[in-house]
């Protein structure tokens, strides 16, 4: 006797069947960011270079940003500053790596900022853990 019942090809079908894609519903795909609270002390005239890892679903489907916050009120920066940068740095298909940088830093530079990340599908965002910035005084020469 042949077909489903026969022990090799009913499990080469069940084997075909686990291999197919799922029919129910896609859950929607929502990025997130991996930061580690910190804190970091730089020099009036110093260079600032903070990094948030932004996981997402595919190019398209995020956009992303950096801000300070205060008091919990994010305020993303203004990138038209010729001081301030945002790079975007692929990892993988799935993750990017957003820099921050800050040239001739000031000491109203000095505050808390964060990454955030929206994701386009359902226009949902997420926050990255704040950085304590600290803005000292003059940049030592050695």
């Amino acid at each position: 006797m042949t077909g489903i019942g026969t022990p090799v090809p009913r499990l080469l079908f069940l084997l075909l069947i686990s291999l197919l894609p799922a029919v129910s519903s896609k859950e929607p795909c929502v990025p997130s960011v991996i930061a580690k609270r910190s804190f970091t002390s730089i020099p009036v005239g110093g260079a600032l270079s903070l990094n948030c890892s932004v996981i997402h679903c595919g190019p398209g489907s995020w956009s992303g940003e950096w801000g300070r916050s205060d008091l919990d009120n994010f305020s993303p920066l203004n990138l038209s500053d010729d001081r301030v940068q945002v790079t975007v740095i692929p990892v993988r298909e799935t993750q990017t790596t957003l820099q921050l940088t800050i040239q001739n830093i000031m000491y109203n530079d000095s505050g808390e900022y964060q990454c955030r990340v929206i994701g386009t599908e359902l226009n949902i965002s997420n926050m990255g853990h704040k950085t304590n910035v600290t803005v000292t005084g003059k940049e030592q020469a050695y």
